[in-house]
């Protein structure tokens, strides 16, 4: 039967107090009430912030890579209809003059 600090409020006032079980059940404290509690609580919010900022921030870095990719994807493409476009008027002129050639 050891005492346990407990965090509460007095009169209005945030305030620590050491007490037993006994005396904190009869005051009605729970173990939720306990600093080492609250203590342990807010350090596994801050860890579960900094991990869902992180999940986000790997979700980001993976959807501006998928962005990448497809604009350069759609540049390629659009690179290989220029060259095709280029390409049809020129073999269109081979084929004119092979035309005239075996004449």
């Amino acid at each position: 039967m050891g005492l346990k600090i407990y965090a509460t409020e007095i009169n209005g006032y945030p305030a620590t107090v050491q007490l037993t079980d006994e005396d904190a059940e009869a005051r009605g404290l729970t173990a939720k009430d306990t600093v080492e509690y609250r203590q342990k609580a807010a350090a596994k919010r801050k860890a579960d912030d900094a991990a869902e900022a992180a999940a986000k921030a790997e979700a980001d870095r993976v959807a501006a890579e998928k962005a990448e990719a497809d604009r350069k994807a759609a540049e390629g493409a659009a690179a290989g209809a220029d060259v095709a476009k280029a390409a049809a008027p020129a073999n269109k002129a081979r084929t004119a003059a092979n035309k005239a050639a075996e004449k």
